[in-house]
């Protein structure tokens, strides 16, 4: 945890929500875990100490858009994998590094959430300064 508003530098939530939408890719209601998942995270993170209801709402969308930037770039790099489209598993190096990419990248919306922290909480950082 770093900073006065407990904002963790690792969220396995945004983890457990990017494996859920690769398993459940074909599902015909997957709009209601799009729908559910950000107050589930949200509801997960106000219990843990985030300050306001709304910092809470940000980082429950933010873990849902990083779910789905995983799965987006993974079914983009290693379309044949499971979860990505296709059945599947991982046999190589080249299928490793399009996880640990998508993995990468679907770090981002974390980072752009945290550094906009501050303007939706005035005088409150996210990255501890």
């Amino acid at each position: 945890m770093i900073g006065p508003a407990g904002i963790g530098l690792v969220w396995p939530a945004a983890g457990v929500a990017a494996v859920w939408f690769c398993a459940q890719r074909r599902a015909r209601a997957r709009w209601a875990d799009v729908a559910a998942l950000p107050l589930t995270l949200a509801a997960t993170t106000l219990v843990t100490g985030t300050p306001t209801p709304v910092i809470a709402l940000a980082f429950g969308l933010a873990g849902v858009v990083q779910a789905m930037t995983f799965c987006w770039l993974l079914s983009w790099w290693r379309p044949n994998l499971w979860g990505a489209r296709g059945t599947a598993p991982m046999r190589s190096p080249r299928d490793l590094w399009g996880l640990l990419g998508a993995a990468v990248a679907f770090s981002l919306p974390a980072a752009t959430t945290a550094l906009a922290f501050p303007v939706v909480h005035p005088g409150m950082s996210a990255i501890g300064r």
